[in-house]
């Protein structure tokens, strides 16, 4: 309920939550705060964070306390300048002493000998008034962290080469310094649930559902095991922190023309939801399919060379057609190429009818002879040629006799 709802005879009353490292509370101050709920904090934590600037004293500020003096200073300088203006317009009106007759109003005529004379008296306002205000307004900006190009104040340009005063420009250090803050934050707070998860649901199984570089995880965990006492956590915006998209993907292109960075780390820091990994995967096949598009391509230009020679060009021109029919198809580049490219089965080599029957071996001409290490029949303890698996060299003489 709001506040200051209660009064005598309504029917509403408010209720109270209170919460600190000791206890959860829950009262009425209506009713001599009666205490409806009072639990135990387990933790024996604050289980509430606020994002604070940094602060000498330790005291609470906002952004713009820093700058409030200044704010002060401006508006005075405004409303003296208001003042100065409308004096200006204001002013009397000096004239000469032959005017008899003053006429105001527009369209007043004034007959005088000395027109010239006839005039408003001017405000003389320093210069140095102007050039405070300057001063004023400067001090605003830097103490407010205000980005220059916000204003439209940037003559930078990334086609001319004036990329570093660009990305110098659109660099936010608000957001930056705002950025810092929630790390901080979000470490502690982090740390406390960690703490939470594992000190009150320590050994029940819990089920975690994310997403980590654009690919989809489910993973399953027990507090009291996996987490252990380690509430340990880093909470960082990468290098790209204070810049808009536009500029931080400027920036990853500079570092990685330069080597100064890894295509992976561009691609893990790009500031949009990707899937590092499988994009990885795309890119090489993309790169792999362009490199045999190019070697198809190379390959029929043999094509006239052949014909110029006499040679018949009838194989390349059938496996280009291939490559065709199957793209029209539908099919995969790569599976459409090993099918068209595939080498012919070589054609299987005959073998003596002799050797296949265990017959005696009959050397032929330009045969080579049998080794003088393998047992023949005529030798002691030879086996019968029958039994024996004849030697590749034994096949090679009977290869080469038939042929």
């Amino acid at each position: 309920m709001p506040k200051n709802v209660y009064s005598p005879g309504s029917p509403y009353v408010s209720l109270v939550r209170y919460h600190d490292k000791d206890q959860d509370l829950i009262f009425i101050p209506e009713r001599k705060n009666l205490v409806l709920s009072n639990v135990p904090n387990p933790i024996g934590k604050c289980m509430a964070y606020v994002a604070m600037r940094s602060s000498i004293d330790g005291e609470a500020r906002g952004q713009f306390d820093d700058v409030l003096s200044v704010q002060l200073a401006r508006a005075r300088f405004a409303v003296l300048q208001i003042q100065a203006a409308e004096k200006s317009i204001q002013a009397p009106i000096a004239i000469p002493q032959d005017v008899q007759e003053l006429a105001l109003g527009p369209d007043a005529i004034m007959r005088s000998a000395n027109p010239q004379g006839i005039r408003r008296v001017p405000l003389e306002l320093p210069p140095g008034v102007f050039q405070e205000s300057g001063v004023l307004e400067r001090e605003l900006r830097l103490g407010s962290r205000y980005p220059e190009v916000r204003s439209g104040n940037i003559d930078a340009s990334i086609v001319t080469g004036r990329g570093v005063q660009a990305l110098q420009a659109g660099f936010d250090t608000q957001i930056k310094s705002a950025q810092a803050q929630f790390a901080r934050m979000f470490t502690d707070l982090a740390s406390l649930c960690f703490e939470v998860d594992e000190k009150i649901f320590g050994n029940m199984t819990k089920e975690i559902k994310g997403v980590d570089d654009g690919t989809p995880f489910n993973m399953k965990y027990i507090p009291s095991k996996q987490i252990d006492g380690n509430y340990g956590v880093d909470v960082r915006y990468g290098i790209m922190s204070g810049m808009d998209p536009n500029r931080a993907i400027i920036a990853l292109l500079q570092m990685r023309s330069d080597k100064l960075v890894s295509r992976d780390y561009v691609r893990r820091e790009i500031p949009m939801e990707l899937n590092v990994t499988q994009e990885e995967q795309r890119v090489d096949i993309e790169e792999m399919r362009d490199s045999l598009r190019v070697a198809v391509a190379q390959y029929a230009q043999a094509i006239p060379a052949l014909a110029a020679q006499g040679q018949d060009p009838s194989q390349i021109i059938t496996r280009i057609a291939e490559v065709i029919q199957g793209r029209q198809k539908g099919l995969q580049l790569e599976t459409i190429i090993g099918k068209a490219f595939a080498p012919e089965p070589a054609p299987e080599m005959p073998i003596a009818p002799e050797l296949m029957q265990g017959a005696p071996q009959v050397p032929a001409a330009g045969a080579l002879p049998a080794p003088a290490s393998q047992p023949t029949p005529e030798q002691p303890g030879g086996a019968p040629a029958a039994a024996q698996r004849p030697d590749i060299g034994q096949l090679l003489a009977a290869i080469g006799g038939a042929a």
